[in-house]
């Protein structure tokens, strides 16, 4: 990517957070077959996707981030399940309704 892309990128995120009246910027998601440089795993910033996310729309300091079959380790179930590499576990009701660590949740082999 150019900086002349990566400048114009920056300054659509910036008119979308100003017209949309957003607290958080914009964040964009995309797949791709290599991973983007300058780009840290998801799990590297919090094992929960949710957060990470989150952390990366409000802190301008999270760098890029990537998740792919090659990173998933460390990653939430949730995550995994809803990024699409794995199934969701039939035991995801009742972590999270209860909250319990030990809820019958098996990381699948990654």
């Amino acid at each position: 990517m150019s900086n002349n892309s990566k400048n114009t990128l920056i300054e659509i995120g910036n008119a979308l957070k100003k017209a949309g009246r957003l607290e958080t910027r914009p964040l964009a998601v995309y797949g791709s077959e290599t991973i983007p440089e300058g780009s840290v795993s998801m799990s590297s910033i919090d094992q929960c996707t949710a957060k990470t996310i989150l952390m990366a729309a409000v802190d301008d300091n999270i760098p890029k981030l990537f998740l792919g079959k090659q990173s998933l380790k460390g990653c939430c179930l949730g995550g995994i399940t809803w990024f699409g590499f794995g199934r969701i576990s039939p035991f995801i009701k009742y972590f999270v309704s209860t909250g319990k660590k030990n809820s019958g949740m098996v990381m699948p082999n990654i």
